[in-house]
């Protein structure tokens, strides 16, 4: 009798349990299907337009915890020489040129972009981010110059790439990530790094649908996530020129600022919480000028007069509201094609993104 009761009881709760879930199951369905009524020219399948008609904060804010800011540090020294000792660039390939230093000093050069973590698996972290963010050219030459003010054959310096750091902030651990993979024509990079130890920060790889940058119509809202001037941000951007260059590329009218390249960019497929990853921020494009500074070196006191050396420079000016992004189509046949490459290095394409 006792244990009849008990049964009971059960099913009862039992009971209620199932009409709380299927009263919340029914109200949302019921939601949807008032949406779908009203505004039917929503759910059509495509990438919306529109702003989202309802709040998303929350799968805002997790996207958002899937994306890590990249600093990228070269080490350089340079070889200064005398105009008298005539070093040639022949002279730096047979080495002979370290007879002849006038003198040799180091230097540093910096760059920053946006990385989301794409593999987290058996302690191997992968990060996707855009070449140009990690990439350095090995050497770099100046040569004197002639009475005529052009460029003679004889070398003034030449400095070669001694070290590079790349380090993700906030960091998982200290130590520098490794490039498996570099692309320059994409612009678009895979950065590798062994975990030994737990983990300082723990974070979620980027698993929402991979999306099809090739539907994306003139029009068409997404949001954007970077770190622009080392801030993290999100914004909210339209697309213009679809498939621009037949492989999917987009461009859109995202304010972009040193930092962002690299940040994803997703677009919303018949509302929210609908979210899928359609590309990544290469660049913005921009006008150089050529103005003259001071020295690197030099000691430069505002509101004084400067008498030092001036050395000719390129400015670069940004052309804001014009961003081009990548195609999600072009990053995973760049994948397809490395899959070799980099399950040589413990990252298992079937794992990417999940």
């Amino acid at each position: 009798m006792k244990n009849l009761k008990i049964l009971k009881a059960d099913l009862i709760w039992n009971g209620i349990l199932f009409l709380i879930i299927a009263t919340i199951f029914t109200a949302c369905t019921s939601d949807t299907k008032i949406r779908m009524a009203a505004y039917p020219e929503l759910f059509d399948g495509k990438y919306d337009s529109e702003f989202p008609s309802r709040n998303s904060s929350e799968q805002l804010e997790e996207i958002a915890n899937s994306i890590r800011l990249v600093n990228s540090i070269a080490f350089y020294r340079t070889y200064n020489f005398s105009l008298k000792d005539s070093i040639a660039t022949a002279s730096i390939s047979s080495g002979d040129f370290k007879k002849f230093l006038s003198s040799s000093s180091t230097f540093e050069e910096t760059a920053s972009g946006t990385g989301t973590l794409i593999y987290n698996n058996n302690n191997t972290l992968a990060i996707l981010t855009c070449a140009h963010v990690i990439n350095f050219p090995d050497s770099i030459k100046t040569f004197y110059l002639t009475d005529e003010g052009k460029r003679s054959g004889f070398l003034k310096s030449f400095s070669v790439i001694v070290k590079q750091d790349i380090y993700v902030v906030p960091s998982y651990e200290e130590g520098s990530f490794e490039v498996i993979l570099e692309d320059k024509e994409l612009d678009a990079a895979i950065l590798k790094k062994k975990i030994t130890n737990e983990p300082k920060i723990k974070s979620k790889v980027f698993n929402l649908p991979l999306g099809n940058a090739e539907e994306l119509n003139w029009g068409t809202f997404v949001y954007v996530f970077g770190f622009p001037a080392n801030y993290k941000m999100i914004s909210k951007a339209i697309v213009s020129s679809p498939n621009y260059d037949k492989k999917s590329s987009f461009i859109i009218d995202a304010v972009s600022n040193q930092g962002l390249s690299g940040g994803i960019v997703l677009a919303i497929r018949d509302g929210v919480p609908n979210f899928e990853l359609v590309g990544m921020v290469l660049s913005a494009p921009a006008a150089y000028e050529y103005v003259l500074r001071p020295h690197r070196d030099s000691e430069v006191v505002i509101g004084s007069e400067y008498k030092g050396a001036l050395i000719p420079d390129a400015q670069r000016n940004i052309k804001y509201g014009i961003t081009k992004v990548l195609s999600i189509e072009a990053i995973l046949s760049l994948i397809e094609k490395n899959k070799t490459l980099l399950q040589k290095n413990d990252i298992f394409s079937g794992l990417l993104f999940r």
